[in-house]
């Protein structure tokens, strides 16, 4: 089956970064970076430890991959901090990845189904691919940190279309100093099985 690109945001609008590219965003801190990116001339920063999100918009699908350019900085405070989510029409998470002191991990449904261990900050980009069927059986999740898998789920992953994407935390424990950067959405309808998300850099 044909894979078709739904949206992609690199943060380069008319040669100069630019928010409007994302659909919606939240708080002082949310920034573009001209100085840590990943490609062109700029990147989004989650800047510090306040509450703040950006997201966007993409046409409804009920299978996707999502690609990105990802560095994670450290906790602020706390721990299970939600730094990406995909959510359906109605605004609730049909999956996230979340990161403690040790671990991303991944949620499905709103229940821990893996996770990876991991150090913060990551000193460097990585690429993070996500190939998702949302389906009542059958459905899967799979996570690919520069084309390695590192979390999958199969199973029940929902009955809702996806819709939007988010970054960032929706709670007052956040990531500080984090970039994302050359974020891809693409429809995978029909593809039979998962597979690692291409890194187009």
């Amino acid at each position: 089956m044909a894979i078709t690109r739904l949206t992609q945001l690199g943060f380069e609008s008319n040669g100069s970064g630019s928010l409007m590219e994302l659909s919606s965003y939240g708080g002082s801190e949310i920034q573009l970076s001209s100085t840590v990116k990943k490609t062109g001339n700029y990147s989004l920063r989650f800047a510090g430890s306040s509450a703040h999100y950006a997201r966007c918009s993409f046409p409804a699908t009920f299978q996707a991959r999502f690609g990105m350019h990802l560095r994670l900085g450290g906790l602020s405070s706390g721990s299970d901090v939600v730094f990406f989510y995909v959510l359906n029409d109605a605004g609730t998470a049909l999956f996230s990845l979340d990161c403690t002191s040790s671990a991303v991990r991944l949620n499905v449904g709103g229940t821990l189904r893996a996770s990876t261990p991991s150090s913060f900050p990551w000193p460097d980009f990585i690429h993070v691919g996500i190939d998702a069927k949302i389906a009542s059986s059958g459905g899967w999740v799979n996570v690919y940190f520069d084309g390695t898998l590192v979390m999958s789920f199969s199973g029940n992953t929902g009955t809702t279309a996806m819709v939007q994407i988010g970054f960032g935390s929706r709670s007052l424990s956040a990531l500080v100093s984090s970039w994302v950067d050359d974020i891809i959405i693409d429809d995978t309808t029909g593809e039979s099985a998962a597979a690692p998300v291409p890194d187009y850099r």
